[in-house]
């Protein structure tokens, strides 16, 4: 029920959203946009090796991240793009992981943002301080230590993936980053920043490797790791958190 009332208000949020949601974003949000796009144009020029496929699925996951730093709708429709692109590219260097990684972006993070209605709703964040903070620590840690030994095994036994270990440990990362931004987590960035590290890793494995001097995806992933230290001091992911607790406290010292 839900997917046939995102179709159908999907043209209204497109004509809302194609032009609004470049608006509103931090300054250092614009800069670090306005830098990737640039220097991965000026990549592909002077490098005719270089696949425009890949390109492409840069610029546009540059700007993806940033829209999701400004919490705007648009990043699940050009996140969705950029991560079809990416899948595209890792087929045939063999970055197996990563497709499952993107395939779960764009089931678990893209559709949803493009067909749900919640989207615009300002719900309640999570935190790990809500629970046992280092319990919730060491399960997320647990989990993704899992998520990449049966991700290794898999890969290192059964196809030919040149890089098991750290495409393995990229996706491991990622997935549970996935689930925290699913449940809301703003803690999700502290995984979004090591899978933007292994990520970038991998993808300049990749780029001397098959020795094309393609390095698109390599200098995309260095930009997300910026763009998730950005999120650190900017983001309304911990804005609001640290609205909420100002304002508990305020209550707390009202009553």
């Amino acid at each position: 029920m839900q997917i046939i009332v995102g179709l159908k208000t999907l043209p209204t949020k497109l004509k809302h959203h194609f032009w609004a949601d470049w608006q509103g974003w931090s300054l250092q949000s614009y800069l670090l946009a306005a830098f990737g796009v640039g220097f991965l144009i000026g990549m592909q020029l002077i490098n005719p090796n270089a696949s425009w496929l890949s390109t492409i699925a840069g610029l546009l996951g540059v700007l993806c991240v940033n829209l999701i730093t400004s919490r705007k709708w648009l990043n699940g429709l050009v996140g969705l793009i950029s991560a079809i692109l990416i899948i595209a590219t890792a087929i045939p260097n063999t970055n197996y992981m990563e497709i499952i990684l993107q395939g779960t972006y764009i089931i678990m993070l893209d559709l949803p943002i493009i067909l749900g209605t919640e989207w615009d709703k300002d719900t309640a964040l999570r935190h790990f301080s809500d629970h046992n903070k280092t319990f919730m620590v060491i399960k997320y840690l647990l989990i993704t230590l899992i998520i990449w030994g049966v991700g290794y095994f898999l890969i290192s036994q059964f196809t030919n993936d040149a890089r098991p270990a750290v495409d393995a440990l990229s996706t491991a990362i990622g997935l549970v980053a996935t689930w925290l931004c699913v449940r809301r987590f703003p803690e999700q960035y502290y995984f979004w920043f090591g899978q933007g590290i292994m990520s970038l890793i991998l993808w300049t494995m990749t780029a001397l490797h098959n020795g094309s001097g393609d390095w698109a995806l390599a200098v995309t992933y260095s930009i997300y790791v910026a763009n998730d230290l950005i999120a650190f001091f900017k983001s309304s992911w911990f804005e609001h958190q640290q609205k909420t607790t100002s304002k508990t406290n305020q209550e707390v010292y009202n009553n």
